[in-house]
């Protein structure tokens, strides 16, 4: 064709004839390939889009059965796509989604060859069936193979992202979605194959680390990843799940299994990681509990580093916490706030504890300062919010700084797109940028929900733009009669001065914040957001400055010492809402 830079495979609409049981479409170009199966009845309406560049080949279908529909049954629309790229060194990312009958669906998918990448998203609906996976390989030489997976039965899968990254030395897998119900399977594996990739190969050699999690009822807001690379092999399952599950990991010889022994909601943090060829695993829970559940019940069948989250309500309780594990509400009553009803041998006790919130803002790229921070935010007692500059990560940075971070303790918030100023465009404008910055965190993390706008200038387009896009949390200005959505306010600077270069800026010294926040302890206030940026934290050499870092962590210090609880935002939301 003349025009090689831009070729349209237009699906534009496909209104399958009523004699008409299924349609194949294939699409193969230098950037990737894929093949899609449309099953469907009678009236029973497919539409599809298929773009290809010279660095990109990315498709979209969606699917409706009309009320009026002469099929005289409900729930049998078939879907099935399975999308590949491949570099010339043989790195292959792939995606595969099969949908059986369901009342209806949409779907898109892109892929690109620089690095190898291929993603995609839907919704399914009422259906009988989903399965779904995203996979990196080497069909050239050795390397690392590592795949994410789902399979869920009898109802709904809603916001599901999935992405693969092959490159040298490196296999990348993510999945996540918002809500599954029905009968909900995922898995998290990584292998070391010996030689080029075959099917017969990745069944024959072990599993390095692999986590598995079986649910039944609801689950929500799940992430699970797989990052092998020269620097390690780090897996990871996040989720919310309402109702009965069991969740597995394992690395090397080490293994973990937790179950839901008690309740019936939960929060399910599930790692297996090996680093310097050393393996280990994690496996946490939150049991979120209401005044009809027994405190010591919880506390009796937690593992140490569990969270026993207590709802607003009146406990006339005791509870002795003889174990690493935290006990924590917010307004909560009756006896179990008396001095001595909860005895505290090994735990924590957060229970109207004041709550501190550590916004670190501009990450971009790894240093020094960012390094330093996610090591002692690991080691340390608290928590962080980081805030990504969506436009300027490069993925490199993004997957060392996933390998780097607890996720139990760091979230990913998003610093606007291009860290423009938001306050003042109009909400269609801020709606493009803040949702273009979404998609690429969710794809290169997962699905941010909280936004933090640069420079704190937001104004009520900005909070309807993220109340329309699904973010529950805002750190920025305080906007007067905002509704639905949670504000947190920075209310101590660690910054001073802002009219020098940044390797210049100063921060305050620990007698400084220990004023500040002195005042705030004394204070009614119930929380408080401290706010600094990482990057200054490194001098004109490209150094740590040491004894600013020093000051900080003292700092930390001190606040652990007193009653006050670290979180993210979004644990914030979740906890307390």
């Amino acid at each position: 064709m003349k025009n090689k830079s831009l070729i349209y495979f237009m699906i534009a609409a496909i209104f399958l004839l009523p004699t008409v049981n299924c349609v194949t479409v294939s699409v193969k170009t230098s950037v990737g390939a894929f093949g899609e199966h449309l099953g469907s009845s009678i009236d029973d309406q497919i539409t599809g889009n298929t773009v290809v560049t010279k660095a990109t080949l990315s498709n979209a279908v969606w699917a409706l059965r009309p009320t009026n529909s002469k099929s005289s049954s409900t729930g049998n629309l078939n879907f099935a796509n399975f999308a590949s790229a491949t570099d010339n060194t043989g790195n292959e990312a792939m995606t595969y989604v099969s949908i059986s009958n369901a009342n209806s669906y949409d779907y898109a998918y892109g892929t690109s060859n620089s690095p190898s990448a291929a993603a995609e998203a839907f919704n399914a609906y009422g259906a009988s069936a989903v399965a779904a996976y995203a996979k990196a390989i080497n069909v050239q030489t050795a390397g690392p193979a590592v795949y994410v997976t789902l399979s869920q039965k009898n109802g709904d899968v809603v916001g599901y992202n999935n992405l693969a990254i092959a490159a040298d030395n490196l296999g990348y897998a993510f999945q996540s979605f918002d809500s599954a119900t029905g009968t909900i399977y995922s898995d998290s594996v990584a292998r070391s194959l010996p030689s080029k990739y075959t099917p017969a190969l990745e069944t024959s050699t072990p599993m390095e680390a692999y986590i598995t999690n079986r649910a039944a009822g609801t689950v929500t807001n799940y992430e699970g990843a797989v990052v092998k690379s020269s620097l390690g092999t780090s897996l990871e399952q996040n989720a919310g799940v309402q109702g009965t599950f069991t969740s597995t990991s394992v690395a090397g010889t080490n293994s973990i299994t937790r179950t839901s022994d008690y309740g019936t909601t939960y929060d399910l943090d599930m790692q297996a990681n090996i680093a310097n060829s050393v393996p280990s695993v994690k496996g946490t829970l939150t049991y979120y509990m209401d005044p009809t559940l027994n405190i010591q019940r919880a506390v009796d069948k937690s593992k140490s580093g569990d969270l026993i989250n207590l709802a607003a309500g009146t406990y006339n309780q005791n509870a002795n916490i003889g174990k690493s594990v935290t006990v924590r509400g917010q307004g909560v009553t009756g006896s179990i706030t008396d001095e001595g009803a909860i005895t505290n041998s090994g735990g924590k006790n957060y229970v109207n504890s004041k709550e501190v919130f550590v916004r670190a803002d501009d990450f971009y790229k790894m240093n020094p300062g960012w390094t330093w921070l996610t090591d002692i935010t690991n080691s340390k007692d608290f928590s962080a919010t980081y805030a990504v500059i969506p436009y300027w990560l490069t993925w490199s940075n993004a997957i060392q700084l996933a390998q780097l971070m607890d996720k139990s303790k760091v979230e990913i918030a998003t610093h606007g797109y291009n860290h423009e100023k938001f306050a003042g465009l109009s909400y269609q404008d801020q709606y493009n940028l803040i949702n273009k910055g979404t998609n690429l965190l969710t794809i290169k993390f997962y699905r941010p929900r909280t936004f933090i706008p640069p420079t704190g200038a937001d104004d009520q387009n900005t909070i309807d733009a993220c109340n329309a896009l699904g973010y529950h949390s805002i750190s920025g200005n305080y906007v007067s009669g905002a509704q639905g959505i949670a504000q947190f306010v920075p209310g101590l600077y660690w910054e001073t001065d802002w009219s020098v270069p940044e390797s210049q800026v100063p921060h305050y010294t620990f007698d400084e914040f220990k004023h500040d926040f002195d005042s705030f302890y004394s204070s009614s206030n119930q929380r408080l957001t401290v706010l600094l940026h990482p990057n200054t934290y490194v001098d004109a050499n490209g150094n740590l400055k040491t004894d600013d870092a020093n000051a900080f962590e003292q700092s930390i210090d001190y606040m652990n010492g007193k009653n006050v609880e670290f979180m993210t935002m979004d644990q914030a939301y979740r906890w307390d809402k």
